[in-house]
């Protein structure tokens, strides 16, 4: 139904409506969203905007009506509708749709997150980092000026968050003064860190920056984690900055690195994290670059790997029909997607998505009234097919210390560099995004696997054969087919 709706819209008309308003620089959508909301009268408006409002007002009307009831109470579709976030998301999903067509899955108008990667320096010397970051800057890393300067042209494209890793970002010098901006442009800032460096006065900092959320690298208990990264001590002085996170009322998530090392400890690690009432967990897929590639040994089989993802799944349903525990999702496994289908849909079961990850991070930051909040969900589950388990060159991108940027944070492949070039010139013209949006330049198995939305992982093709376009043969149903073929 939604497809058939949105394929008779022409894409010139959603390009139109989210483009800037040439007099007074509104976006053409957000004066549409607010006629619904009645947040501005048309006696509010210049001109221009007061023509687009007549001509496609009723469109917009007509078609957020007929899944949802319009009502001014709190925590109703006007209000939704008036958050930022929400309306990134859909100015994002219309402008992709003008831009690039209708895809499945769908290719945003924008990333809706960037990871930033800020500086090389770090604390540690873990063997499977994909970046091989040390105690030394790279020669050209950008300064603080040119990496607010990208932050603030982000925002202006419709980025809705920001990632911020390393290295080690807690080393950078003016790491607080870049959440602080990032944030007052009114996007998220998530911190990707180590957590060792956090102590109690670094956390109360980061509190007052307005943060959004923190995921702190556990990538085992005590000595296991130790070992991954390279150093004793290091499980108690992790677990110190992810206690005193939660103390001060950050919103908290632990990353794991599946690894050798780990394989047989992820119960262990979720349950730990349950007793430290975190907000997430997050299962990163080992891939050897950067460093890694001197630790190919670390990575797990496939089978273990489709082992860990079900038990991940399994616990993900559980906190989505309770309510009581935490949260599990995977990164850099796009066949997450694929086991999510096979537990529910081939069952007669309906499908909890597993990009609900992203949605849920934006509905936790809004007041959403329980009526519609069910509302949204059903909503959702008829636009999770157009979303892609794997967000590369569709939701997704990279940028590293120097200002390069990459598909994905595991494929360090420069397509571009800020420092001369616009992100918005590389995300929608260059060869390579637009290449990887087409399934059918995807080889072997992956490329008419029934399961669409996944299209495997690009990174480890690319890592272990030199080739982003390989079929991801560490995915179960990918060996499957081709042992049938």
């Amino acid at each position: 139904m939604i497809k058939v709706i949105l394929d008779k819209i022409p894409r010139w008309a959603l390009r139109q409506v989210t483009r800037k308003c040439p007099i007074c620089k509104n976006l053409f959508i957000d004066v549409l969203i607010d006629s619904f909301t009645k947040k501005k009268l048309a006696s509010d408006l210049c001109n221009k905007c007061r023509v687009e409002q007549a001509l496609f007002g009723p469109i917009v009307n007509f078609a957020l009506t007929q899944y949802f009831d319009v009502t001014d109470e709190p925590g109703g579709m006007r209000e939704i509708l008036s958050d930022s976030y929400v309306r990134k998301l859909l100015q994002n999903a219309v402008s992709g749709i003008g831009k690039f067509g209708l895809r499945m899955p769908i290719v945003f108008g924008a990333p809706l997150a960037v990871t930033f990667n800020l500086t090389n320096l770090c604390n540690l010397k873990c063997p499977h980092c994909y970046q091989d970051a040390n105690t030394s800057k790279l020669p050209t890393e950008l300064t603080t000026q040119e990496i607010l300067s990208i932050i603030y042209q982000l925002a202006d494209y419709g980025v809705i968050g920001m990632l911020f890793g390393g290295g080690e970002p807690l080393m950078h010098k003016d790491i607080y003064k870049i959440l602080r901006f990032t944030r007052k442009l009114g996007m998220f800032a998530n911190l990707s860190t180590n957590g060792t460096l956090i102590t109690e006065k670094v956390a109360k900092k980061l509190k007052e920056t307005g943060l959004s959320r923190v995921s702190i690298s556990l990538d085992g208990l005590g000595e296991t984690h130790d070992k991954m990264r390279g150093k004793s001590g290091i499980f108690d002085r992790t677990v110190n900055g992810i206690k005193h996170c939660k103390a001060v009322g950050i919103e908290t998530g632990i990353a794991i690195t599946l690894s050798k090392y780990n394989v047989n400890e992820i119960p262990d690690i979720v349950e730990f994290a349950k007793e430290l009432n975190l907000d997430g967990v997050l299962l990163n897929h080992f891939v050897p670059v950067g460093r890694g590639k001197n630790s190919v040994d670390l990575d797990v089989t496939p089978e273990e790997r489709e082992d860990v993802l079900r038990y991940f799944y399994k616990e993900l349903v559980r906190v989505s029909n309770t309510g009581v525990g935490v949260e599990c999702f995977s990164g850099g496994a796009p066949y997450y997607a694929r086991i999510a289908y096979q537990t529910h849909v081939e069952n007669g079961r309906k499908v909890i998505p597993v990009s609900m990850q992203t949605v849920s991070s934006i509905t936790r930051r809004i007041n959403l009234h329980p009526h519609y909040e069910q509302k949204f969900w059903d909503l959702f589950y008829r636009f999770a097919p157009f979303i892609g388990a794997c967000t590369i060159a569709t939701s997704y991108s990279c940028i590293d210390p120097e200002g390069n940027v990459w598909p994905c944070t595991l494929i360090p492949m420069p397509i571009g560099n800020l420092r001369t070039e616009k992100f918005a010139d590389i995300w929608e013209k260059h060869p390579l995004l637009n290449a990887l949006r087409d399934r059918k330049n995807i080889k072997g198995p992956c490329r008419d696997c029934k399961f669409y939305t996944c299209r495997g992982c690009r990174a480890r093709p690319f890592a272990y054969k030199d080739d982003l376009f390989e079929s991801d043969f560490a995915c179960l149903e990918c060996r499957r087919r081709l042992e049938i073929e």
